[in-house]
Formats: structure tokens, sequence, C-alpha cells
């Protein structure tokens, strides 16, 4: 499903999903790719949120379930082409390990000033990402330009500092806007530790 091809030729979002007929700040979810649909000039439909779930009233779940009890059962690729088409994908969601994540530093994707910060259609460099980062026995890619944290290959960098905030990649740097990090930083603060772009 996010197969790779031009960046302008689809959006897409990877959403927690049960199984069901229930996804995780769905929402969330579809307003960031009407907003990346904006920023890509591709077309997204006014019903959105309707066609996908009268869609997922068809799909069947991934054999491979998530059993964590802290993790989605699977995830659910949305993606809009640029003919406007809706595709759905049920997709593993791999269960990560009750330890430390390894990472390892790489060059971040380099795309033009409308492409950058978008969920598009050039999935490849993410997906290179992955490969070197586990082939060089590390959990995760962590994505630097400049010598700014950008994106990871599958996550939203959050880091813990010993000043006790937590920092992530800004939006103006060229980062995602993390829905999951839109979703857990009210919890965050409220504990007291503060989150701040960097």
């Amino acid at each position: 499903m996010t197969a790779s091809d031009s960046p302008d030729s689809s959006v897409w979002s990877a959403i927690g999903w049960d199984g069901g007929n229930s996804l995780v700040s769905s929402n969330l979810h579809f307003d960031r790719i009407v907003r990346h649909a904006e920023k890509l000039g591709l077309n997204c439909p006014d019903d959105l949120s309707d066609r996908v779930f009268s869609k997922l009233e068809e799909m069947e779940p991934p054999e491979e379930r998530n059993e964590s009890y802290d993790q989605d059962d699977y995830l659910l690729i949305v993606k809009v082409t640029s003919e406007g088409n809706i595709l759905l994908e049920g997709s593993a969601n791999r269960t990560w390990p009750e330890k430390p994540l390894s990472a390892i530093s790489l060059s971040a994707p380099i795309w033009e000033d409308g492409i950058r910060g978008t969920k598009h259609g050039d999935y490849q460099p993410y997906r290179d990402a992955r490969e070197v980062a586990t082939s060089n026995g590390a959990d995760i890619g962590l994505l630097f330009e400049d010598g700014n944290l950008i994106d990871g290959d599958r996550c939203a960098p959050l880091l813990l500092d010993s000043d006790g905030v937590a920092y992530h990649p800004r939006n103006c740097d060229g980062a995602l806007d993390s829905v999951s990090l839109q979703v857990i930083k009210p919890y965050l603060e409220s504990s007291g530790i503060p989150v701040r772009g960097a």
C-alpha cells in the first residue's frame, strides 16, 4: 500500500485499528490527510471519513495480531491517490519490546518545501532507512539534516532530555506533524513532563 511513487501521487496515514470498526484518533488522521493533500495539490474527498468507515465494514484484518495490551492490534493504511481514490489496507502492527530501543543516525531524505513534512507517496527513503537500521542491529533509524533530528524511519521521535523536557522535531524544520505526539502531549504535560519542539 505504501509502495513508493512520486511524492504528489498520494497522501496517506497509518491508523491504529482494532480489526473491526474502530480506528484510533481517526479524526486527527483524516484532518492531517486533508491538510497534507492540500499542500501536495491533491484533491481529497470531502466525505473522507464516511467513505473510509463505509469501506472498513468490508475489511478483513491481517492474520498477525499485536497481542500487547498497550499497543494497537493492527494498523490501517488509509491512502488517497492523486485521482481521488481511497485505498485501505490492513497491516500488522509490530510488537515493540519492553526494553529501551536502539537507534542509528541516518541522513534525512531531502524534498522540496511543499513536500517536506507531509505523508506523501515517496515512501522508499523510509523503507531504506529501516533496512539500514535493522541490518546494523538497531530498532529504529533516526533521520537528521544539518544536525537537526527530522524524523524516524517509522516513528515520531520524542526524546526525554536530562533536564526532564521531552523534545520533538519541529514541523517548520521539515518534520511530520505527528498525530501520536498530538495525542500524548497533554498526558505527558499533565504528568509534569514539558513537551517542546527542538
